[in-house]
């Protein structure tokens, strides 16, 4: 079993992290996939198309390092962030206001986090800038 460093070596844009994986960026996609011992994270892509790209990338690479027993066995989507324009300015603090027990402010950003009532995982996050 080769060690982190080594295999980080071996990989065109992979690198170690401090928390001991190994982060590989696939330019391809323009996603970064994380490395740990029994499972590959995929974050920074535009579709899940992107991801599975990306993951099918990495395990390819690791198959031309020797790792020839790694299989794609189980893709799931646990996180998604989607972004829209308004086109106009949003007064958040107003909004704030209005949702008091479904918000939250943050004076560092100016922004506010909202979190639905109907689908109690989703969060939503208000810029002033719309």
């Amino acid at each position: 079993m080769k060690t982190r460093n080594l295999i980080s070596h071996e990989i065109e844009n992979a690198s170690v992290q401090e928390s001991g994986c190994i982060k590989i960026n696939v330019n391809s996609t323009k996603g970064v996939c994380l490395v740990y011992s029994s499972r590959i994270i995929c974050v920074g892509t535009n579709s899940t198309n992107d991801a599975i790209i990306s993951i099918e990338s990495v395990i390819e690479k690791l198959r031309d390092i020797g790792y020839q027993n790694i299989q794609h066995k189980e893709f799931k989507l646990c996180n998604m962030v989607a972004k829209a324009n308004c086109g106009f300015r949003i007064d958040v603090n107003s909004f704030c206001i209005a949702n008091t027990e479904t918000t939250v402010f943050d004076e560092e950003t100016q922004s506010c986090r909202y979190s639905t009532v109907l689908q109690p995982n989703h969060t939503i996050l208000v810029y002033p800038c719309g």
